[in-house]
């Protein structure tokens, strides 16, 4: 059991949510997620969603605490969960990578029914691709980022594959060039 001098309080950033057998605890600052079941589940739960809370001495046992003190879920009444999460949000705004999304084309060899575009064979060429290197160039140097991520987009981007395939190439020599990480994702039907 803890001792008498222990205090500690709830999170302001737990939410509970009943599940058939027990319920599930979610702190959003931190992540973590706990299952928990029983008849008691959903009270503990909720007690321990009401925002910060003193827990006292106790009445949870040590190996719980350790628990809940891990996932965030209960914390020191000296942590300032708020200044926490500033800091980490000043730090993503400086240390995110510059996120580039190039539509290589509006046409799409599919027709699925709850699609919003117009489809149509504009293209990105090859002709634009000095113009997007000078305007990532540029803004990687206004900014300060370390990385350049590049979604690849569309319609359907790999109807466009010869030119995402030359781009990709100058993007990573622009990022090698300029010591800075790059990474891509792309967002396809998979047919192609």
């Amino acid at each position: 059991m803890l001792s008498a001098a222990t205090q500690l309080r709830t999170s302001r950033y737990n939410f509970h949510v009943p599940v058939e057998d027990g319920a599930i605890l979610y702190n959003t600052r931190t992540a973590a997620l706990l299952q928990f079941r029983g008849p008691d589940a959903l009270a503990l739960t909720k007690s321990l969603c009401a925002i910060e809370t003193s827990i006292p001495p106790g009445v949870l046992t040590v190996d719980v605490v350790d628990t809940l003190q891990k996932g965030g879920f209960i914390i020191s009444p000296y942590f300032d969960e708020v200044a926490e999460i500033r800091t980490l949000f000043q730090h993503a705004r400086h240390e995110t990578p510059m996120v580039l999304t190039l539509t290589t084309t509006m046409d799409c060899n599919l027709g699925c029914y709850y699609c919003y575009e117009q489809r149509s064979a504009d293209q990105l060429t090859y002709a634009q691709l000095p113009s997007i290197l000078e305007h990532v160039r540029t803004r990687l140097a206004q900014s300060h980022r370390q990385a350049l991520h590049v979604d690849w987009y569309g319609g359907e981007p790999l109807m466009n594959l010869a030119f995402m395939e030359q781009a990709s190439r100058q993007l990573q020599a622009l990022c090698e060039h300029l010591s800075i990480a790059y990474t891509a994702s792309i967002i396809s039907n998979g047919t192609c």
